[in-house]
């Protein structure tokens, strides 16, 4: 069975192909799809995805805002985070708040693959480039 995934991200084109590429290429099922916070905390009760892919920088509710609220109801739910910003304090702020992956954008589907992987099975990803941000 298909991992089911809800996708938060702000930006309609961005979310779209992103959905498109996801659905295609790594095989999971888009279940809901939101564009800010609060939409994504009654997309999650709503849909009850496997996974949550979301920017942090979601309106309405901020992304760290918005997996902490995730986390109350849905402790195990995964979240990763998915961003073009690799400083230190958005990166710390989203794991502290509960994600199991943050990853750039520039890391390519394949690097979107290995998170969700990851995450699925109970670990933590970071983006290489992250590293030495973390460090």
């Amino acid at each position: 069975m298909a991992t089911r995934v809800l996708i938060a991200i702000g930006q309609r084109l961005y979310r779209e192909a992103l959905r498109d590429a996801i659905a295609q290429r790594l095989g999971v099922e888009i279940v809901a799809e939101s564009a800010d916070g609060r939409e994504t905390l009654a997309q999650v009760k709503e849909s009850s995805p496997d996974l949550v892919i979301l920017q942090p920088g979601l309106k309405e509710l901020n992304g760290a805002e918005t997996i902490r609220q995730i986390h109350i109801d849905n402790p195990d739910l995964p979240v990763i985070a998915v961003s073009s910003h690799s400083d230190y304090p958005l990166v710390m702020r989203v794991l502290k708040a509960g994600a199991r992956a943050f990853i750039l954008t520039d890391g390519g589907l394949d690097e979107l693959q290995r998170a969700v992987e990851a995450s699925m099975e109970g670990r933590i990803y970071l983006s290489p480039g992250l590293e030495a941000t973390i460090a």
